[in-house]
């Protein structure tokens, strides 16, 4: 998967746990603190599969002989 697509998903995925945690369990708190913990792994995966940029640029003269 892309990580676009992995956020959409994420997104896609938070309708229902709105639904549940609102609808079904009745608490906001619930919800509020489900919704971080989606955030903070989505973030997460992106930032470890994400694009990166080249590292190429940044080496010293030493590096390249």
């Amino acid at each position: 998967m892309t990580p676009r697509t992995v956020v959409a998903l994420a997104l896609v995925v938070l309708v229902p746990l709105w639904a549940y945690t609102l609808l079904g369990a009745g608490d906001p708190y619930e919800a509020v603190v489900s919704t971080v913990s989606v955030g903070v792994i989505v973030y997460s995966l992106y930032v470890a599969f994400g694009p990166h940029e080249e590292a190429d640029d940044h080496r010293s003269d030493a590096d390249t002989r």
